[in-house]
């Protein structure tokens, strides 16, 4: 999804057989494909698979020597205990790494996909 040229949030619905998905364009610094302030939302009321998951891009940063977007997010699901998670992607997709961490903080995974 492109936006340019907004000076508002601009937002977008989809609304899924299992749930509905809301994107909104951020305001703050950073180039496109990670604008600051970004966000996703998805909710589902479908059973078996009720929650929520949010996600907030934070910008651009430094991580393990590589320039990515950073973005952070939660997870909820019915029944179970909350994640919190960091995402970090560069803008050709050829690198993400995920942190899982649960609501204490303890971190529970760390996962890298590196292509070439």
């Amino acid at each position: 999804m492109i936006f340019s040229g907004c000076t508002e949030k601009t937002s977008t619905e989809i609304q899924t057989p299992e749930g509905k998905i809301t994107v909104s364009e951020g305001v703050g610094a950073g180039p496109e494909w990670c604008k600051a302030g970004t966000t996703s939302t998805y909710s589902s009321k479908a059973p078996g698979n009720q929650g929520s998951a949010n996600l907030i891009i934070k910008g651009i940063t430094t991580y393990k020597g590589r320039q990515v977007c950073e973005a952070e997010g939660k997870v909820a699901v019915a029944g179970m205990e909350s994640l919190s998670y960091l995402q970090y992607y560069t803008q050709d997709g050829k690198y993400s790494a995920m942190i899982m961490k649960d609501s204490s903080g303890k971190v529970l995974s760390e996962n890298e996909v590196n292509n070439p």
